[in-house]
């Protein structure tokens, strides 16, 4: 799991967005992964 947040990370950040927009995106992978990880448990 932390590999795959930490290639889309590296993914926001060579396609250089602004901060506020990468915050923004964080916030939904991270409710994404915490919807997944509810699934999966």
């Amino acid at each position: 799991m932390t590999r795959l947040t930490n290639k889309k990370y590296s993914l926001l950040s060579q396609l250089g967005c602004s901060e506020r927009h990468r915050s923004h995106l964080n916030r939904m992978i991270r409710g994404k992964m915490d919807i997944l990880d509810f699934e999966l448990n």
